[in-house]
């Protein structure tokens, strides 16, 4: 198309046809594309067009030239001639229209077809309604904010007063009276698809008693600032940008506190996807400082960003992060590093390449804690890098591949330091297996490793090869159980050199199990599998060894279709060696979970993990042949209840909620943002909710063991919404 010429453009469109028995069909009509005016000042009449989400006017002028008046009009064109046409043409005529031609026929139109008419391929498009454009204001003379108009603003807030007992089983105790007041507002910058944008401002002020049980007591008054802002720039898009800020006080929440304190979160966070869904790229920043009493503070910075890749048979993805964790007080802290990367390559169906890189460089200052207690410090960096290739030849039949081979290189370098104390290793290491099945039941293995090791020992080569073979029996029916029985063993050479002395290791195995399962109803059914496995180990240098193991697993699983649907599971296992390695291990594991919808108003969840393990070793080294035992158990889960209308009473919504993690993991030091600052071994959670409009009452009991130290907390806050709630 010329400078001055809008190019032709069509759309193809499915139109109805009159008549008994005609089906639509599909046209050819102009496309006139989309328009877009820019928005006037703050007097013009009406939505404003792109600011509102409003869509253009049509006949709009696009491009401030006056009413009618296309870019490229000469001047004394009349209005409706598009740019390019000559002097002395009508009005509708389109640019190279031959004489005779009708308005409103296109170019290419058979003479002679009428307008209205189908010509061959192409069928005339329907006039536009002529839409009167309203004179445009002088904004010169007070114009305001010119190309910008005020969006919609939807604001909400609450005020509030709380009041909260915790008591603990050191007799400490402390009452917290809080009053505290937010204004919430969110709108949009030109358009939603362009910028959302929403943010609070609160104050929380309050008073503390404090007894500590020993006739000590005091009263203290403290006010913050909290507020929170957020922004997210083309949130529809393929390229999404979001930047978050937040500031809170933990007297506002219905959680026992060990002490009160303040979090500031900072976060920035960018994605991109491509069109075709084949690159994908994201990068984010993470800040969080907690600010506790007298002077403590725990903070969190954390860098991340990945990205992924697949094309042409090719995938490759590169994920990295850096966190740094410092508590001021006890000096902990952490600086955690880490880079992964992987790479797949399938030039064919039956060839796969495969290379990965891990990067970690991770320092810790760790307090040991109990009397006399130091900080310790420790530094580990390593560095892998590897290369692996698959390969299985061609068959016929796509079912028979009995037959694979592997290779691979593996560079890593280990450094440790703790203390005065520092190591470092290197290891090359170049690994080739085989994998051949000669049927369902039987297949063979082979494998042979060459690792040449570096230490502060000096230089050695190591050498191993292993063969194994595996064979399963046919599933057995008797009666209604199903009986299973596999054996195997495998044989291993070692060889290195200096002072290393080659062995060969055998081992042999055997087991066999015995399932079940019973179908009680429609809705439910138990499974029982009992099984029992056998182990000879011998090693040349170290001596031999046996082992003989017992394993019980059931299950219960109960579906009452989207109303109920739950599980019960259990395990387990007792493990006997004798000989080398002399020990006695026991376990048990418990595991429910489910979801159940008890009425139309109440629910329940569960998803519980109870671990429990007992072992005892012989020592070794010891000659007095003394026993160490070793016990643990471990919960983890939570399970919760609600109540939409507790008591028959209309608004009342009562919640139990039970929360279990006896591991204790600290997430924050180890550069988790989101972690929570108080680790509570268990917690039992009572709560009644009640609204009457636009008030809200709450009412909390709860119960908690952080630390080997039991708390109690009264909890009780009403709230007043205020605007667009």
């Amino acid at each position: 198309s010329r400078p001055t010429e809008y190019p032709l453009r069509l759309a193809q469109a499915l139109l109805p046809q009159t008549g008994p028995g005609r089906q639509p069909r599909w046209s050819s009509r102009y496309d006139n594309g989309l328009g877009l005016m820019p928005s006037r000042n703050l007097g013009f009449p009406g939505p404003v067009p792109g600011m509102a989400g409003q869509p253009p006017a049509m006949g709009a002028d696009p491009y401030g030239q006056g009413p009618g008046v296309a870019p490229g009009m000469a001047p004394g064109m009349a209005p409706g001639m598009a740019p390019g046409m000559a002097p002395g043409m009508a009005p509708g005529m389109a640019p190279g229209m031959a004489p005779g031609m009708v308005p409103g026929m296109v170019p290419g139109m058979v003479t002679g077809v009428a307008p209205g008419q189908d010509a061959p391929g192409l069928r005339p498009p329907a006039p536009l309604p002529a839409v009167p454009m309203p004179a445009a204001e002088d904004s010169s003379e007070g114009g305001g904010l010119t190309g910008w108009a005020i969006p919609p603003i939807r604001w909400m807030g609450s005020v509030g007063y709380s009041i909260r007992q915790n008591t603990s089983s050191d007799k400490v105790r402390s009452l917290d009276q809080v009053f505290n007041s937010n204004l919430r507002a969110s709108s949009y910058i030109y358009a939603p698809w362009f910028s959302q944008v929403s943010g609070s401002f609160g104050i929380v002020s309050g008073t503390n008693n404090f007894s500590s049980g020993t006739g000590l007591d005091t009263r203290t008054r403290n006010t913050s600032l909290v507020g929170s802002a957020n922004l997210d720039l083309f949130p529809s898009s393929r390229f999404p940008f979001n930047a978050n800020f937040s500031r809170s006080d933990s007297r506002t929440a219905s959680q026992v506190l060990a002490s009160t304190y303040t979090e500031t979160r900072f976060g920035l966070r960018q994605s991109f996807r491509s069109e075709d869904s084949l690159h994908n790229a994201s990068a984010g920043f993470d800040y969080s400082i907690i600010d506790g009493q007298a002077g403590k503070q725990d903070t969190v910075t954390a860098l991340y960003g990945s990205f992924n890749t697949a094309a042409g048979g090719m995938t490759n993805g590169v994920n990295a992060r850096y966190s740094v964790s410092d508590r001021a007080g006890t000096g902990e802290g952490t600086n955690l590093f880490s880079v992964n990367s992987s790479h797949t390559y399938n030039p064919q169906d039956n060839i796969s390449l495969q290379a990965f890189s891990n990067i970690t460089d991770n320092s810790l200052r760790y307090f040991t804690g109990g009397a006399g207690g130091s900080l310790s410090q420790y530094r580990g960096q390593f560095i892998q890098l590897g290369t692996a290739a698959s390969w299985r030849p061609e068959f016929e039949d796509d079912d028979e591949q009995p037959l694979t081979l592997n290779a691979g290189v593996t560079y890593a370098d280990a450094r440790t330091s703790s203390g005065a104390l520092a190591s470092q290793t290197q290891r090359l290491t170049g690994t080739t297996s085989a994998y051949y099945r000669f049927s369902p039941n039987f297949s063979v293995n082979g494998s042979g490793t060459a690792n040449y090791v570096t230490d502060m020992a000096g230089s050695r080569v190591f050498t191993l090869v292993n063969t194994a073979a595996n064979y399963s029996g046919d599933p057995l029916t008797i009666g209604n159980f199903s009986y299973n029985w596999n054996t195997g063993g495998n044989l291993s050479w070692q060889s290195g050199t200096g002072n290393t002395t080659s062995s060969v290791f055998t081992a042999v195995q055997a087991g066999h199990s015995l399932g079940r399962n019973f179908n009680l109803s429609p809705t439910d059914s138990v499974s029982v599998n009992l099984a029992q496995n056998a182990a000879m180990y011998q090693n040349q240098i170290v001596g031999s060894s046996a082992s003989l193991s017992h394993s019980a697993m059931g299950s219960y699983r109960l579906s009452l279709g989207e109303r109920f649907n739950g599980a019960v599971n259990a395990n387990l296992s007792d493990v006997m060696t004798s000989g080398v390695n002399e020990q006695h291990y026991r376990s048990l594991g418990v595991g429910l979970n489910g979801f159940g919808q008890l009425s139309p108003r109440s629910s329940a969840t569960l998803n519980l993990t109870f671990n429990w393990t007992d072992q005892t070793q012989k020592m070794v080294l010891n000659t007095m042949g003394q026993q160490v035992a070793n016990q643990r158990m471990t919960l983890v889960g939570n399970a919760s209840y609600t109540h939409a209308r507790f008591a028959t009473i209309p608004g009342l919504r009562y919640t139990f909620l039970f929360t279990a993690d006896s591991l204790l993991r600290d997430d924050r030091l180890m550069g988790d943002p989101n972690a929570q600052y108080q680790r509570n071994r268990y917690s039992i959670d009572n709560r009644l909710d009640y609204r009457i409009g636009m008030l809200d009452l709450r009412t909390s009991a709860i119960m908690n063991d952080t630390g080997g130290k039991k708390n109690a907390l009264l909890f009780f806050q009403v709230t007043r919404q205020i605007g667009a709630y």
